[in-house]
């Protein structure tokens, strides 16, 4: 006959107060092997492992720039690109009121659908775009500039939407709020 016993957990802020058999036992055991790691008495959180798709070159380009920055690996310089890029993520999130703002974006016009997709998103949004320039940097690269005024949120829409698209290679927002520019005069 199994016994079974009452027993209280306390994980960081979880706490579980329920009958434990054996079988439950084991099962809070997996959870916190595979999720906490045990040191010298203290919990730490373990490091999630995953797996990446990535062009020769640009890989290649990547342990280049690790190398030269004085990275200890690989990961290491990739949670630093992840945190940078949480850390724009979160900068376009606060972006709010009258701007002024350009949107440069480098991105291969050889790709079928690329070109004609960029149009039609700066269709979408005329109300907002001034102005657009748009020059051949090789046979399959372009480049192009979008200048735009309105409201943040639609920016960052607009924004979004360009910076995904599947094709565009670099890209970056610049905005300035409309009360710093009459600041600066």
């Amino acid at each position: 006959m199994w016994r079974i016993w009452e027993y209280n957990i306390n994980i960081s802020t979880f706490s579980f107060r329920y009958p434990v058999a054996f079988l439950a036992t084991r099962l809070v055991e997996g959870y916190l092997a595979e999720n906490f790691s045990f040191q010298e008495g203290y919990m730490e959180k373990k490091l999630m492992r995953i797996g990446i798709s990535l062009p020769k070159e640009l890989l290649n380009k990547f342990d280049k720039t690790l190398m030269k920055r004085g990275y200890s690996s690989r990961s290491e310089g990739i949670r630093d690109a992840i945190r940078t890029y949480n850390q724009h993520y979160e900068w376009m999130q606060q972006i709010r009121g009258k701007r002024a703002a350009t949107i440069s974006a480098v991105y291969d016009c050889s790709k079928k659908g690329v070109s004609s997709t960029l149009a039609n998103i700066q269709h979408e949004y005329t109300d907002l775009i001034n102005s657009s320039v748009r020059f051949h940097i090789n046979p399959d690269s372009c480049f192009e500039v979008v200048i735009l005024q309105g409201e943040g949120e639609k920016i960052i829409e607009i924004a979004e939407k360009i910076l995904s698209l599947k094709g565009v290679k670099h890209s970056r927002l610049t905005t300035i709020s409309e009360e710093k520019i009459g600041k600066s005069t």
